[in-house]
């Protein structure tokens, strides 16, 4: 496992210092597309934006069908491939069972599209977590939630976290999380989005 985890750091060198990880996410990741087919995770316009507009604090509402949600997984993902670290808590509105797993099953395609040579070894991979194994005992987490979930990442520092539909959470459910937020480092990313629920209102910013 040691060894495997060597290779992967001298083959990450070159998406962290030479064509970047937007070139790691479009020649590695795939995605299942209208025709059921798998084709390369190509940005399309929308999803270019988000990459080249992105801040630690984000807010954006979501054209339907134009795979907002893949883009911010593939950025968390991503980044937990190559960093040792990090800390993704990925929440998604309930129920779990129609909402959570269609984004777990993503990003395990993510990865297992990814050249081996490239992506680390999974430490753990369950319906909430996959987990990663770096070199002298460090990883980088991918947490999996439904709104009002208790006990995910329990005891993590989270560094990045998306809200994913929180335009249809529960009042409580958005307090609930915002304890998560407060606990985060000050250089944290947090990325809200979700779908209008009618024109004119918040989410049609």
């Amino acid at each position: 496992m040691v060894q495997a985890a060597n290779e992967h750091l001298l083959g990450q060198a070159r998406y962290l210092a030479g064509p970047g990880r937007l070139d790691f996410i479009q020649s590695q990741f795939k995605v299942v597309g209208k025709d059921r087919r798998i084709h390369p995770l190509i940005l399309n316009p929308v999803q270019r934006q988000y990459w080249d507009t992105r801040t630690l604090r984000d807010r954006h509402a979501k054209p339907r069908q134009m795979g907002m949600s893949t883009i911010v997984l593939a950025d968390y993902v991503s980044e937990a491939m190559l960093t040792p670290g990090i800390n993704a808590l990925f929440s998604v509105q309930k129920p779990e069972e129609k909402t959570l797993t269609p984004h777990r099953r993503r990003a395990q395609l993510f990865y297992d599209g990814t050249d081996p040579a490239l992506k680390p070894p999974i430490k753990v991979s369950n319906n909430h977590e996959l987990s990663f194994d770096f070199p002298d005992g460090l990883t980088s987490t991918i947490y999996f939630s439904a709104s009002g979930s208790e006990g995910v990442g329990a005891g993590e520092t989270v560094n990045r976290a998306a809200r994913d539909e929180i335009r249809y959470w529960e009042q409580e459910e958005v307090e609930a999380s915002r304890e998560v937020l407060l606990g985060m480092p000050a250089d944290s990313r947090i990325v809200d989005m979700s779908t209008p629920s009618y024109w004119g209102s918040p989410w049609h910013e």
